[in-house]
């Protein structure tokens, strides 16, 4: 028979003995793998936090934002030049991460651009530059006269907008 609550040597290990051995060995084994599995639940509890909060954070971080905006082209008043002009914008908005340039829309008649494109990866300027390296004004940007050299000559002589003071050879010109 087993002394109960006595001070026996065999009780020290147990941990389900007398009063004596629990206060010696510390709580029990159930006791102590409680305490472990919710420090360590915390722990997982906690890690999924901050995985979350890293994850959602980052999602703002790679975002898209796409923007459209309208640029002037006043020397493009024809087909070959709104695909040159097209060509420009399309390949300025191509990078190794994908197509910032999602669209292109071109209006001969009122000489303008619409584009719609991936500010985050592309900024304004950089469409403005793209049509002024083919050759033509955008907006507040000269044509780049190396560019406008080589475009042909019938949209040569309509490369040079009113606004930069030079002569326009399409004005007066009827259809």
């Amino acid at each position: 028979m087993r002394p109960v609550g006595g001070g026996g040597e065999g009780l020290r290990g147990e941990g389900d003995g007398g009063i004596r051995g629990a206060r010696a060995n510390g709580p029990g084994k159930a006791a102590r793998e409680s305490e472990w599995n919710m420090a360590n639940g915390w722990k997982n509890v906690m890690a999924v936090v901050v995985a979350a909060g890293v994850v959602w954070g980052m999602a703002g971080c790679f975002r898209e934002m796409i923007s459209e905006v309208e640029l002037s082209v006043p020397a493009m008043a024809s087909e070959e030049a709104a695909k040159i002009v097209e060509k420009a914008l399309w390949s300025v908005g191509r990078s190794q991460v994908g197509d910032n340039v999602l669209e292109v829309r071109t209006d001969i008649t009122n000489h303008m651009v619409t584009v719609r494109y991936n500010n985050a990866e592309l900024k304004l300027r950089n469409l403005q530059v793209a049509v002024r390296h083919a050759g033509f004004a955008v907006d507040d940007l000269p044509a780049d006269e190396a560019a406008r050299a080589k475009l042909p000559v019938a949209l040569r002589a309509l490369g040079v907008p009113p606004q930069t003071g030079a002569p326009n050879p399409a004005a007066g010109l009827e259809n």
